[in-house]
C-alpha cells in the first residue's frame, strides 16, 4: 500500500552564528543619524539537507531535497540538529539521530567522570 504524502516542508536547523540586530536612527527629515546595537542576539538559521514530510496525521518521514523517500512515516516529531542530521522522535521521550541518508547514529557512551 503507498503512502499519501499530505505536506513536504524544509527544515531549518541553529547554527553556531550569533547575530546582533541594529536599529537605524533618522532624524525629522528622514536623514539617517546612526545605528543602535540591540541588546538581544539573533541565533542564526540554515536549511537542512533533507525535508520532512506528512503521510498521516501527526506521522513524519524524511525526505531528500530531489524527493526521494528516505525514512517512512514512523515519526512523531523530526527536528534537524545540524546539516545533515536529525533527531527524530517516536513519542515524548525515546527517538533516534539519523543522517541524510537515515542511518541511525550512534553514541559514544561517556562516563560521569569524563564530563567534568
Amino acid at each position: 500500500m503507498s503512502e499519501v504524502i499530505s505536506t513536504v516542508d524544509g527544515i531549518l536547523y541553529n547554527t553556531d552564528e550569533i547575530r546582533y540586530t541594529t536599529a537605524e536612527n533618522y532624524d525629522d527629515e528622514g536623514k539617517l543619524t546612526g545605528e543602535t546595537a540591540e541588546a538581544e542576539t539573533t541565533t542564526c538559521q540554515k536549511t537542512a539537507s533533507c525535508k520532512l514530510y506528512e503521510a498521516e496525521v501527526g506521522w513524519f518521514g524524511l525526505m531528500s531535497s530531489s524527493g526521494k523517500i528516505i525514512t517512512p512515516p514512523r515519526y512523531r516529531d523530526i527536528t534537524a540538529i545540524g546539516y545533515d542530521l536529525y533527531l527524530c522522535k517516536t513519542d515524548d521521550v525515546r527517538g533516534e539521530i539519523l543522517d541524510g541518508k537515515g542511518l541511525k547514529m550512534k553514541l559514544n557512551n561517556v562516563s560521569d567522570s569524563s564530563r567534568r
